[in-house]
C-alpha cells in the first residue's frame, strides 16, 4: 500500500514539510514513517499489509492513513478495500 499526500506531493523543506505518516487497519496500528525537513525527500511511504483471517470473513478492511504537517497539521483519509483469500 503507498501512501502519499496530496495529488501533486507535498514539498518537503525547511520551513513546511510533512512530519509523518502512520496506516491503521481500523483502529490497529500497520505501521508509521517519520519525515526530515530535507527538500529531497517526497512525502510518501509504501507499507506491507498482512490481513488476518477475520478480515477475510469480513470480505473488507478499513485503511486509515494519516500525517501530520507542520503547518497544516493532523490530517486523515480512509478507503475500504475488498478482501479475498
Amino acid at each position: 500500500m503507498e501512501v502519499s499526500v496530496g495529488e501533486v506531493l507535498h514539498d518537503m523543506g525547511p520551513a513546511h514539510w510533512i512530519q509523518w505518516i502512520e496506516l491503521n487497519i481500523g483502529n490497529e496500528p500497520a505501521g508509521k514513517v517519520d519525515f526530515q525537513p530535507k527538500g529531497y525527500l517526497k512525502a510518501k511511504a509504501t507499507f506491507t499489509v498482512v490481513l488476518g483471517q477475520e478480515f477475510v470473513a469480513a470480505g473488507k478492511a478499513t485503511l486509515v492513513a494519516n500525517e501530520r504537517c507542520n503547518l497544516h497539521g493532523y490530517w486523515e483519509s480512509h478507503v475500504d478495500v475488498k478482501v479475498v483469500a
